[in-house]
């Protein structure tokens, strides 16, 4: 037999928390509302069985003197690194994070004990950095008071870091791997002559995986005459 509880706004409703207790000995539930000022709340306890016999329970309710962070956000992400902020007042906090597939909840004191990473700072916003690139991750945010005391934390966010770029193609210098041929046709009209290549099994695309570092022109004299400029 076991036992839940409900705590809901008014009479009716609608349920802002509620959780499931498996045994029927004493049990505590340490849990952070949002609640309006001036309204009324109604918490039920009930079993789950028909054959439940009745009981007493006890419910505390206090402030928090550690104000949590609110509206956390995250800028400037990058594929190793991203800035987390918050809305809160000026302080000391925490950022814990990590990959969201492994990392789902946070932890509630100065250290992560729930497999995440820390970062600290009270700068707002705090860069983590490390990431690696191509993975979504996970982060909270809750605040350092000192002495022990730390605020709740905000909900979690998500984001994704960024790809690496394509790994660019190197040809060695003077390794003519493009080498081009310019067809000897005398002199064509307005003495312009061209000669053009194809990027085929070094890269994709020029400027993306292929970079033009230099052109050398060979000009072979095979006979007579002077060279001129046009």
């Amino acid at each position: 037999m076991g036992y839940s509880a409900e705590f809901y706004h008014g009479n009716a409703g609608p349920i802002v928390w509620s959780a499931s207790f498996p045994v029927a000995s004493p049990v505590r539930q340490a849990v952070n509302l949002t609640l309006a000022a001036n309204a009324d709340y109604h918490v039920r306890v009930f079993t789950d069985s028909l054959t439940g016999t009745a009981g007493t329970f006890g419910i505390c309710v206090a402030g928090s003197s550690c104000p949590a962070p609110t509206l956390p956000t995250v800028t400037a992400i990058t594929e190793s690194s991203a800035n987390i902020g918050w809305t809160g007042a000026t302080g000391n906090y925490i950022v814990e994070y990590g990959p969201s597939s492994s990392f789902t909840t946070a932890s509630v004191g100065g250290t992560s004990t729930t497999g995440g990473f820390i970062a600290t700072g009270s700068s707002n916003p705090i860069t983590i950095t490390g990431l690696v690139a191509n993975t979504n991750y996970r982060y909270f945010v809750r605040r350092d008071c000192g002495s022990g005391v730390y605020s709740f934390n905000t909900g979690f966010g998500l984001f994704n870091t960024l790809s690496p770029p394509p790994a660019a193609t190197t040809i060695l210098h003077n390794t003519c791997a493009q080498a081009a041929a310019i067809p000897d046709g005398g002199c064509p009209t307005n003495n312009v002559l061209t000669a053009e290549f194809a990027v085929t099994t070094v890269g994709t695309s020029l400027g993306v995986d292929v970079q033009l570092q230099s052109v050398d022109l060979i000009v072979p004299r095979l006979r007579g005459g002077a060279m001129r400029n046009p």
